[in-house]
């Protein structure tokens, strides 16, 4: 058995994206049926007696959790075309992943992360849509509207500073995004909350 500490938030999101299990506790049960190839010597060997010693760990351990949660290798079809995009472009699909939640206000445009990642536009939206069922900015509108229910469930911020925080380019856009998905308005979702 292994036990990871590791930031919560960021790998929270990684979890809701591959659709990870949860149980009852705050633990997580990661499984696959092909456990691949990793080399554990980097956990059994390291004395963990300096800093350097943990940080490596700490790496291993992030190496090893990513190992399990990357999808596994689907099987071709049968024109030996496989619908799942190849790990090298799930790498830079990631890459956009981080570009874009870096700075939700000021989201670098389509063409540029396509540039970014070494693919046209065309085919970073197809990969996209393959592994996150969306475009790339129907994506990021999802993700900003998810982060906004956050927000909304204290009181800390006004709706207009959500509005902001989440990238929303106005509170008017933000509230017609949030109610055309939520069917109500932010601030009858925050009064609902409670």
């Amino acid at each position: 058995m292994v036990a990871l500490k590791l930031p919560t938030e960021r790998l929270a999101e990684v979890l809701d994206q591959v659709g990870a299990v949860r149980d009852g506790t705050r633990a997580i049960r990661l499984g696959r049926t092909d456990p691949g190839r990793f080399d554990f010597d980097g956990f059994l060997d390291n004395p963990l007696a300096s800093p350097l010693d943990r940080l490596m760990a700490e790496s291993r351990a992030l190496a090893l959790l990513a190992h399990w949660l990357a999808p596994l290798p689907s099987t071709p079809d049968v024109d030996g075309a496989s619908d799942r995009p190849a790990l090298h472009e799930r790498c830079r699909l990631t890459r956009v992943v981080d570009r874009l939640v870096s700075d939700l206000c000021h989201p670098p445009s389509l063409d540029q992360l396509a540039q970014d990642v070494g693919m046209s536009h065309v085919r970073l939206n197809r990969c996209f849509r393959r592994v996150y069922g969306k475009t790339v900015f129907a994506w990021l509108r999802d993700y900003r509207l998810d982060r906004a229910c956050r927000y909304l469930q204290d009181d800390s911020h006004s709706v207009t500073d959500i509005a902001f925080l989440c990238g929303f380019s106005s509170s008017s856009h933000f509230a017609a995004a949030f109610r055309q998905r939520h069917g109500c308005a932010p601030a009858e979702y925050r009064r609902r909350g409670r």
